[in-house]
């Protein structure tokens, strides 16, 4: 056995084992939370916001005015969904709005009209009930009792004092209509000694009210392993590699140390301190013919995180996203793409986190923000060996063609050779971003000076040539007959771009709004000489988002791609690449079974990339995933170079 098979069966042996022993075992909580849905119920005396989360949630509360506003943060949390918003039109709450405000934390806005917060509290899994975060507003009473809890921006809101405990039974409120609405109690809580609110028919374990925020410990740690392994729907080519495999594994550790500051007369400003690093092993293999196999054990992130009042700063190897948009967004270009599997893995697999700092600084209604990146990280291809690499199997072609033996000897020993920026603060890349909200829209603007992450091709060893296809050993043989051979390397560089940035997110009514504009002095393209051109971009990208009544999201975005002064050699591209893509989904079995449909459709060669598949949730903490990738297009498109790399997929991810 070799170490590659060696190493695959070993995987798939651990993998089995720690699925069948780890789904009764104690499982520690995912450094990532996740918001699954917002609730609104009415009350006789109050109104009611649950929000539902995938586990034990960690949250901060301050309250805004201009309009009176409620705040909840939630950290170390993700909103699978873009920002959306619920005009409920109660007595006390006009609208809920939630959002992904940050990398790691959920915002959840409460527009208020005449209320105030009368308690906030958790509670935990029952029955069918996910972990919980719960407040309750009531109306204004100020001309007949005082103000149980002090209101300021930046500060805790403390809760109002206990109310009498009286042990009874109280009437649960029946389920409102259309939304789930409020949930009641396990029916062990029933015969505890309960809080009855006045005028209300709703009880709450009193042991709950003693919890304003979750218990936070220390040390928190998860990860996950991930196994997927894909066949080629059909046989297209000679050379090329029908079966493919991934196994990664990562364990992340977050250690949260948390201290106030200040004196027993004014209540201490709250800040946030925590590390979080995390180690990732990835093996990549494709086979069986001409196999190809990589892998890595590294840091994946390590940074110290620390806020507190208006700033925040993060230092160490992380991820940073900015934009808008989903999967393609040109203003997000902080983290460099794995590319091995081409767009195979989602934006969010594809990230190479990098050594970088960030701080921000928050207002009211704003925030500055300041990036700088000391080591360039480029972003990760094949140039030969892979059917996804930029010459795909070009040297197993020319092997077992019929060209001289001079040609074969050439060919094959042409080799590519990088040239990185070298690791000095003068080759550093910085960016700033200033983010603000105007009549309810979100509007960011931002200017990166980097280096680009795809390569520039400085020269090529063949002089003379013209080609359609860098892949295609017909195309090359054609060529070569009016072109020079030479002794040189395929010589690779990098180059330097000054990104503009505009970014804005916002609702109309039921649909979300999304845009993205980024304008790039220079980007290279690839030319039918096999070496680079610099042009100036011009790219935008427009959404839209519905998430219905019936577990129905539909994500629509068209992208449009100007390239200043375009010669007729780029290949790939044209002047004006237009493309819609998207996303549509359907959950089923109470959000067990989820089937997702993407896809990509190029307005101006028309091209495609097809993504449909289905996702099985019943297993706690077990994603199995079903799907196909599929490639179409002519030769010279982007989509259509890819056009024999069709493949069927199974995948099984276990977090832990």
């Amino acid at each position: 056995m070799n170490p590659a098979q060696f190493y695959k069966t070993g995987c798939c042996l651990f993998l089995a084992v720690f699925i069948v022993f780890g789904l009764y075992s104690y499982s520690w909580s995912m450094p990532k939370n996740t918001v699954s849905d917002v609730r609104f119920g009415r009350h006789k005396s109050f109104e009611r916001v649950a929000i539902d989360l995938s586990h034990k949630p960690e949250y901060r509360l301050f309250s805004l005015k201009g309009p009176d506003r409620l705040v909840v943060d939630i950290d170390d949390c993700i909103l699978p969904l873009v920002r959306q918003e619920k005009n409920v039109e109660g007595k006390t709450i006009r609208r809920i709005r939630f959002a992904q405000y940050n990398d790691e934390t959920v915002r959840i806005v409460l527009d208020l009209k005449e209320g105030e917060l009368q308690r906030i509290f958790y509670l935990a899994p029952s029955g069918i009930s996910s972990h919980r975060i719960v407040l309750d507003i009531k109306p204004y009473f100020r001309e007949k009792q005082p103000v149980a809890y002090q209101k300021s921006a930046n500060k805790e809101i403390s809760p109002p004092p206990p109310q009498p405990i009286i042990k009874e039974r109280a009437e649960v409120l029946p389920e409102q209509k259309p939304s789930k609405s409020l949930e009641p109690l396990p029916k062990e809580t029933e015969t505890k000694d309960i809080i009855i609110l006045a005028d209300s028919t709703i009880h709450e374990d009193a042991s709950v009210q003693e919890k304003t925020l979750p218990e936070e410990r220390a040390f928190d740690l998860g990860g996950f392993v991930q196994a997927k392994g894909a066949l080629d729907t059909k046989d297209d080519k000679e050379n090329e590699q029908s079966q493919a495999f991934r196994n990664r594994i990562r364990v992340e550790g977050k250690w949260t140390f948390d201290k106030g500051s200040g004196s027993s007369i004014k209540a201490p400003e709250k800040s946030k301190r925590h590390v979080l690093a995390s180690v990732e092993s990835d093996y990549l293999w494709f086979g069986p013919d001409h196999y190809a196999k990589d892998y890595d054990l590294d840091l994946f992130e390590g940074y110290l995180y620390w806020s507190q009042g208006p700033y925040e700063f993060r230092i160490g190897k992380q991820i940073i996203r900015w934009g808008k948009t989903d999967q393609i967004s040109p203003v997000d270009n902080l983290n460099s793409h794995d590319l091995r599997e081409f767009i195979i893995p989602d934006i969010e697999d594809r990230k190479i986190p990098n050594w970088m700092a960030r701080i921000r600084v928050f207002g009211d209604s704003h925030a500055l923000e300041g990036v700088y990146i000391p080591f360039f990280e480029p972003s990760r291809i094949d140039y030969f060996g892979t059917d996804w690499a930029v010459y795909q199997h070009l040297k197993e072609d020319v092997r077992d063609s019929s060209l001289s033996t001079v040609l074969k000897d050439y060919l094959e020993g042409r080799s590519v050779r990088e040239n990185k920026p070298a690791g000095t603060f003068e080759n550093g890349e910085w960016g700033a971003r200033v983010s603000s909200t105007i009549d309810e829209c979100d509007i960011s603007l931002s200017y990166l000076y980097a280096w680009e992450d795809l390569p520039y091709y400085e020269s090529f060893p063949i002089k003379n040539l013209m080609v359609e296809d860098p892949s295609s050993l017909e195309d090359l043989s054609n060529a070569l007959a009016a072109a020079t051979l030479t002794e040189e390397d395929i010589e690779v560089t990098y180059k330097r771009s000054h990104v503009y940035g505009f970014e804005f997110e916002t609702t109309a009514k039921e649909i979300g709004l999304r845009g993205e504009a980024a304008y790039f002095d220079q980007q290279s393209f690839l030319t039918s000489s096999l070496t680079s051109v610099r042009k100036p971009v011009f790219f935008y990208v427009l959404g839209a988002d519905y998430s219905g009544e019936s577990d129905w999201y539909i994500n629509v975005q068209f992208s449009h791609q100007i390239i200043s002064g375009y010669a007729d050699d780029i290949l790939y591209f044209r002047r004006d690449n237009t493309s819609l893509n998207g996303e549509i989904t359907k959950e089923f079995w109470r959000g067990n079974l989820e089937a997702v449909f993407r896809y990509n459709y190029s307005l101006s060669d028309k091209s495609h990339y097809i993504y449909p598949k289905i996702v099985c949730k019943y297993v706690p903490d077990l994603e199995i995933t079903l799907g196909l990738n599929l490639f179409g297009g002519d030769t010279d498109t982007l989509m259509g170079f890819y056009d024999a790399n069709d493949q069927v997929f199974l995948s099984f991810k276990y977090s832990i």
